[in-house]
């Protein structure tokens, strides 16, 4: 490949990227309009963060800015041979603004991903072998993994959206990375799609964060979380024939762990709880820091740092092998993370020792006063 090669598709996915922020602009004020017009509106309750209704149709104008830049510039011939990502795509947005506007059962979210990463399948989007290890999966290892794997990244971006600008910013920073990484490993199509993605990411969070006046809802976060399983599953299954696409591998692996992580975290807690793992609560890690003291803005501006910070961990330890690799970068995660509980923790035992005090004061003033008024008497 000449350089010139990768001129053009840097030029290319440029463009698609500034055309997306435009877009995403006005598509996310329009809908802004229609969705307070004709009261659209995700409203508080116990279980929800933000204290006034609020549109949650935000997704749809980051997926139809992705969707026509997409058949503005790339080749009809790609978008066919594309066909499964895009069957994909059209059942998530689908599902996705139902479930937005009236609401769908857990179970049956459940049901499509399993269909949709079946489709992903059949299309030959799917996990061949491990990176790393030439042999080549059982057909049936490589169904389950390739399904277990995209219903693990919808999820995950789905549950980590849950405080102004969290979700949003850490898919910018995964679909930017992952985007230069697609164009390198000569992968046209999946590039120019991550760039628009963050485009358009970017023109929604200039509404999204806090104080946010519209959420992605589940129709962004759910079409987000299957495009980075698409496009992670594109990366590691590419050949390993040097240092620099093994970090490539590392890269993209460090970008996701922040909502692999507080997904695998919350499920596990809620299991141990002897709750369903498909219940909702409020033991996401955005929800530590909000227990701790931090407000929306602070709370999301560190976990985009741990995401940065994990990114840099892979850079630094490219020398060690893929395994290792992940093995850090998720000791790191636990890491951040549980500091974060025992942090909380600390903060409650505080509280109740202080607590503990000022019942003990209040006893022997009362114990004071009883002793005074029998002196009197």
């Amino acid at each position: 490949m000449t350089i010139n090669y990768y001129i053009s598709l840097v030029e290319q996915s440029a463009f698609g990227f500034i055309l997306c922020v435009g877009m995403s602009i006005i598509f996310t004020v329009i809908i802004i309009y229609v969705a307070a017009k004709y009261k659209l509106l995700d409203k508080p309750n116990d279980r929800k963060l933000h204290k006034k209704p609020t549109p949650t149709l935000g997704g749809l104008a980051i997926i139809l800015s992705t969707i026509i830049s997409i058949f503005l510039i790339i080749d009809t011939s790609e978008i066919i041979s594309n066909w499964a990502i895009f069957s994909g795509l059209i059942i998530l947005v689908s599902i996705g603004i139902y479930d937005d506007l009236i609401e769908v059962s857990a179970f049956l979210r459940l049901i499509m991903q399993l269909f949709i990463g079946s489709i992903l399948f059949i299309g030959n989007i799917r996990f061949n072998h491990i990176p790393g290890i030439d042999i080549e999966l059982f057909i049936g290892v490589q169904y389950i993994l390739t399904v277990a794997f995209v219903i693990i990244m919808i999820n995950a971006i789905n549950l980590i959206d849950g405080i102004d600008g969290l979700a949003g910013g850490l898919s910018l920073i995964s679909t930017l990375l992952i985007g230069f990484i697609l164009l390198i490993l000569n992968k046209p199509t999946l590039g120019f799609i991550a760039f628009s993605i963050s485009g358009a990411l970017i023109g929604f969070l200039i509404f999204n964060l806090n104080p946010a006046k519209i959420f992605m809802g589940d129709t962004g976060s759910t079409v987000i979380g299957f495009l980075l399983a698409v496009f992670l599953i594109a990366i590691l299954q590419s050949e390993i024939n040097s240092k620099s696409n093994e970090l490539f591998i590392k890269i993209a692996i460090a970008s996701v762990i922040v909502p692999i992580y507080d997904a695998f975290r919350v499920i596990i807690l809620r299991i141990l709880n002897k709750k369903s793992p498909l219940s909702a609560d409020k033991t996401h890690i955005h929800h530590l820091l909000l227990n701790i003291g931090f407000n929306h803005k602070r709370s999301t501006i560190i976990l985009w740092t741990s995401s940065l910070f994990l990114i840099i961990t892979a850079l630094l330890i490219n020398n060690i092998s893929l395994l290792l690799t992940l093995i850090i970068l998720i000791t790191e995660a636990i890491f951040l993370v549980e500091s974060l509980n025992i942090k909380r923790l600390i903060n409650i035992l505080i509280k109740k020792e202080i607590h503990r005090k000022k019942i003990n004061e209040l006893e022997q003033d009362n114990l004071l006063v009883v002793r005074h008024f029998k002196k009197l008497t």
